[in-house]
C-alpha cells in the first residue's frame, strides 16, 4: 500500500484546480482561497512544481502559475516525484 505525505496531497490538489483551465496563468492568492489553503504552503509547492518542469511562473502584475504540460501528460508518479 502506499501512503501519500501531506505535500504530494496538496500538490494533487493545485494541480487539479489549474487544470481546470491549464492555459490560464492563475495567482497564489486565487489558489490559495479556492482549495482553502495558506498562501505560504501554496507558494512552497509551486514552487517544487516549476522545479520539476510541471509548472512555469510568471512574474509582474498579472503573473501567477500555468502548467507546463498538457494535463493528459501528467501522471501520479510526476506528481509524487
Amino acid at each position: 500500500m502506499i501512503t501519500v505525505n501531506r505535500l504530494t496531497d496538496y500538490a494533487t490538489l493545485i494541480l487539479c484546480e489549474m487544470a481546470y483551465d491549464n492555459n490560464a496563468i492563475i495567482s497564489t492568492q486565487y489558489l490559495s482561497e479556492k482549495i482553502k489553503m495558506g498562501k505560504a504552503t501554496v507558494i512552497k509547492i509551486l514552487k517544487l512544481l516549476t522545479k520539476k518542469g510541471l509548472c512555469k511562473s510568471y512574474s509582474g502584475s498579472a503573473g501567477g502559475y500555468k502548467l507546463n504540460k498538457e494535463t493528459s501528460e501528467i501522471t501520479v508518479l510526476d506528481i509524487i516525484q
